[in-house]
């Protein structure tokens, strides 16, 4: 999977979904650090990468709506210290299906995955028994939290 760490998101996590196999890139690496969202957000969408982040900005599911990107993580953590957002990202990436969250919206917690969806493509796949997925030729969202 194609990934865009934020700002806000712990340097040491692009080494761990690197050794899993995602090719992951950084906005300091690439000199995109205390850019506006708008242009974060067209290099990340230019580039089909799955953007990994902490900002709320990017929570507005009118404008990040499922299927209209190439995929959206907000992780929210009660405590976001390094430790915890690097161990929780980690454990995700490593127990779920990520490769599946293509294009979608996720929100991740201490306890909880939030999958926004598009319906068309979530009846498919859960008839092929998989968690979740999204496809750009659908406009009908619904959710599901695992």
């Amino acid at each position: 999977m194609k990934i865009k760490l934020d700002e806000n998101i712990p340097a040491s996590v692009k080494g761990l979904l690197q050794k899993i196999g995602h090719n992951v890139e950084t906005v300091p690496d690439e000199s995109l650090t205390g850019e506006t969202d708008s242009v974060l957000w067209r290099h990340v969408q230019a580039e089909q990468r799955f953007l990994i982040t902490q900002d709320l900005d990017f929570s507005d599911i009118r404008q990040f709506s499922p299927g209209t990107h190439h995929g959206l993580l907000l992780v929210r953590l009660a405590n976001p210290s390094r430790q915890n957002l690097t161990a929780r990202i980690e454990q995700v990436f490593k127990t779920e299906n990520v490769q599946d969250w293509k294009c979608c919206f996720v929100v991740v917690t201490d306890t909880k995955i939030r999958f926004v969806v598009l319906l068309s493509r979530r009846r498919q796949k859960y008839r092929n028994g998989a968690r979740s997925g999204c496809s750009l030729f659908s406009d009908t969202v619904h959710q599901y939290i695992f």
